[in-house]
């Protein structure tokens, strides 16, 4: 029964997220300062503790947490009902485009910013506090923060917008779960590589400056830690569920959800949609 459902989700909601407050610490921790290069493990896990007792990081990280859970159920929703009830249109993918693509240019801005930190070494042959000091070395501090801010956000806008119409343009005609999950596991591989990419080179930032935590692949860490914690969530899904999909998807039209039947034809005979 429906209500079941709900209180089953209702039950499991706190119990994820609060695993998602602890991984989010996890990671700020071994971003921000990592047992085998400043501090003993010992030393770590305690101030990962003292991090977790806090009532201030608690509480923000418990909206980070909740702000996860909530786009994670938003982009699953199209898939997560497999067979649509007959007469009824298949639930719109809008939502689901627009996270994956929200995601796709954090990860863009990631690997920018990061490699903008590089530049800067190239350039001025030192690295300053911010990535983009090399555009604005003459101006004052709250005019480089100001600029830094807004290009970043000029830049992630821009992404958005690019990613949401080559999804819009290039996925219309593609089974829902199908497209998500590829959308999903291309993700997870292009963090991977950013990670891979971005922290050689912060760990040549950290020896060069005193305050990481102001630098480009600081950030870049950071943008690409919590979309590999996003993304974990639907990679489950997927992986847990491909196989009844792919079952369901030799018996059921993705449209509208009609049996295929034993001489199903190239197209639906219900709604005409090509199989």
């Amino acid at each position: 029964m429906k209500w079941k459902r709900w209180l089953l989700i209702i039950t499991l909601l706190p119990v994820y997220v609060g695993l998602l407050v602890v991984a989010e610490s996890i990671l700020l921790g071994l971003i921000a300062d990592p047992p085998i290069i400043s501090t003993s493990l010992l030393s770590w896990l305690g101030h990962l503790l003292d991090l977790l007792t806090d009532v201030e990081w608690l509480g923000v990280t418990s909206l980070i947490a909740v702000g996860i859970a909530v786009t994670q159920a938003a982009f699953l929703f199209p898939v997560i009902r497999m067979r649509p009830p007959q007469g009824e249109r298949p639930r719109s993918l809008f939502f689901s485009f627009a996270i994956v693509a929200l995601i796709a240019s954090g990860i863009c801005t990631a690997m920018i910013t990061g490699l903008m930190e590089l530049g800067s070494s190239v350039f001025t042959g030192a690295y300053a506090d911010s990535p983009w000091d090399l555009l604005y070395e003459y101006g004052s501090d709250m005019a480089d923060s100001t600029w830094l801010m807004l290009s970043m956000l000029i830049l992630f806008l821009a992404g958005w917008g690019i990613w949401s119409f080559i999804l819009f343009v290039f996925t219309r005609q593609m089974w829902a779960d199908k497209i998500l999950g590829r959308l999903v596991g291309l993700l997870i591989g292009g963090t991977v590589i950013e990670l891979i990419i971005i922290t050689p080179i912060d760990v040549m930032v950290r020896r060069r400056t005193d305050c990481y935590c102001a630098t480009g692949t600081f950030f870049s860490l950071l943008i690409s830690s919590v979309a590999i914690l996003w993304l974990a969530g639907p990679g489950i899904y997927f992986a847990l569920t491909a196989k009844h999909r792919r079952t369901w998807r030799k018996q059921y039209c993705g449209q509208c959800g009609q049996r295929k039947g034993p001489t199903p034809g190239e197209r639906c005979p219900e709604c005409g949609y090509e199989w």
